[in-house]
């Protein structure tokens, strides 16, 4: 594979907002529990949930199931990995016998589910990483008011 300055600067951001909606994350759940080993835990299934769905391992999901996947960044930041990486590639099926034989770099993104284009694809990731950011924002903002007048409410005696 060769390793060009787009492809580099391309999945060098892709990795960026990746970092960032995993913050995004980390920020939402460690603002809605107050215990973080429990956060962690939950952080860790979310992510694994979305790593496994992004479509390597599941290329072939029900209908309901796909379309609320498309709020998994990583499924975007896959497409972009795959089209930097595999365009323009060729393969060789001499001795695969049992095998289906995908022979272009188009086939195998056929094969997983990825049709976008490379822009399409770059844009979606970072409107969805901005829009975990903003929600996070929101929870850090509103969350800590009504969390306070919760346990105001439970525990007079604070006040």
């Amino acid at each position: 594979l060769e390793a060009s300055l787009t492809a580099i600067i391309i999945l060098g951001s892709g990795v960026f907002f990746i970092v960032g909606f995993g913050e995004s994350v980390g920020i939402l759940y460690c603002a809605c529990f107050r215990q973080v080993g429990f956060a962690l835990s939950l952080i860790s299934i979310n992510l694994g949930i979305f790593q496994i769905t992004t479509g390597f391992l599941t290329s072939k999901m029900p209908k309901v199931v796909d379309a609320v996947l498309n709020i998994n960044p990583l499924r975007f930041s896959s497409e972009l990995i795959v089209d930097v990486e595999l365009e323009n590639l060729r393969f060789s099926c001499d001795d695969m016998a049992f095998a289906q034989c995908l022979q272009t770099g188009e086939e195998v993104k056929q094969y997983y589910g990825f049709h976008s284009s490379l822009s399409s694809s770059f844009m979606v990731l970072v409107v969805i990483c901005f829009g975990y950011r903003f929600i996070a924002y929101l929870v850090l903002t509103f969350l800590p008011r009504v969390q306070g007048e919760l346990h105001a409410e439970w525990h007079p005696d604070s006040q």
